[in-house]
């Protein structure tokens, strides 16, 4: 009777044990997808297999890679997994003991041999990707390199293994082929409130740009005080993709106007012009107008012209002060007016019922356009 019980107490422990073990490592595969790099290579279906963290929030993919490298028989197939950051970035490979890679003459890779293809993996922009499977190995007939005749070809042998250049052409395509697409797709489908949460205190700017490019403008309005926390420790490549991605209701509110106002001085001029026009007409903040007005320069240009637009097109935004500053720089630059914009400001400053002769002057020797 003992021993009877004793069995059921292990049968049972060891079904506990898997559940337990199922819900630490979690993962969920999608339906096989056929996928080939070029005509000559079929590489086999793979299962892409989303990760999720003790949290169930997704944290990964992962895909098992069974490929050819070669046309033949020559070079052994690849049997490895493959990571995924969840904006499709590749992240890292997992070896299978019985399976190394190698190279021609099935030689086994050594440690720098590894090293350069992890190297050659995270790459996004490598020689590798502007040439063909073709143009992999030259046509110099007294050397033989993966099992063919040439060598490989000297675009792209400092970043390749040498006696693998097949290989690696082969698993960087992988890496950064159609699946990327395809994880991105996956991600945007799984951006639950907890999701965009970590990305966001994650401390990693590819996060932040992802959401930027994947969120809905009403889902990136709710995260208002997050982003302005971003760009207060912006670096410029950040401040771009915000610009470009927040709704204009975001870029109008006066706590990120204020912000902006910090930033400005310190991008480049491409940067600066993109915001403004981004912004249009919707300048509320203050500060944001004093700074503007402290960056026209003495020459005519795209800038100027879209910060005297976009400030004559807010003119009761003005405090009087800033109002007379901005006429009297105006009329000491010289800066070529529409007779709408000089009507304008000429309205808004009497209505501030402080109409200076000084100012009155400098109204009248506004150049018109």
């Amino acid at each position: 009777m003992i021993n009877h019980f004793s069995q059921i107490h292990k049968r049972y422990s060891r079904t506990i044990s898997a559940l337990i073990l199922m819900l630490v490592i979690t993962s969920f595969s999608l339906p096989k997808t056929k996928y080939q790099l070029h005509q000559e290579i079929p590489i086999r279906d793979y299962e892409l297999e989303l990760l999720f963290d003790n949290d169930s929030i997704l944290s990964g993919y992962r895909a098992f890679i069974q490929a050819n490298v070669c046309t033949d028989s020559t070079c052994l197939p690849v049997k490895l997994y493959f990571y995924w950051k969840i904006t499709g970035d590749f992240h890292r490979y997992q070896l299978l003991p019985e399976h190394p890679l190698t190279k021609n003459d099935h030689e086994e890779f050594n440690a720098d041999d590894y090293r350069l293809l992890t190297n050659l993996l995270l790459e996004k922009e490598p020689a590798l990707k502007q040439i063909e499977y073709s143009k992999v190995i030259s046509n110099d007939e007294t050397v033989t390199i993966d099992g063919f005749s040439g060598a490989t070809s000297n675009v792209i042998k400092n970043e390749v293994v040498q006696g693998a250049a097949y290989t690696c052409f082969t698993l960087w395509h992988i890496a950064h082929g159609k699946i990327v697409d395809e994880i991105k797709a996956r991600t945007s489908q799984h951006l639950t409130p907890a999701l965009i949460k970590k990305c966001l205190y994650g401390g990693q700017s590819d996060l932040w740009h992802f959401l930027l490019e994947h969120l809905s403008p009403e889902d990136i309005m709710v995260h208002q005080y997050e982003w302005i926390m971003l760009l207060q420790n912006h670096s410029e490549d950040f401040v771009n993709s915000f610009i470009t991605h927040a709704p204009q209701q975001l870029l109008a509110t006066i706590e990120v106007q204020e912000e902006m106002a910090h930033i400005f001085p310190t991008l480049d001029y491409f940067t600066q012009l993109l915001y403004l026009k981004k912004l249009g007409s919707n300048v509320q903040s203050a500060e944001l107008m004093k700074v503007l007005i402290v960056n026209l320069t003495s020459r005519t240009t795209k800038l100027n012209e879209l910060i005297i637009k976009a400030l004559t097109n807010n003119t009761s935004s003005f405090t009087p002060e800033s109002l007379k500053h901005f006429i009297s720089i105006l009329s000491q630059k010289q800066y070529p007016l529409h007779t709408a914009q000089i009507k304008a400001l000429s309205l808004e400053l009497k209505s501030t019922n402080d109409l200076d002769k000084k100012t009155k002057q400098a109204i009248k020797s506004l150049n018109r356009k």
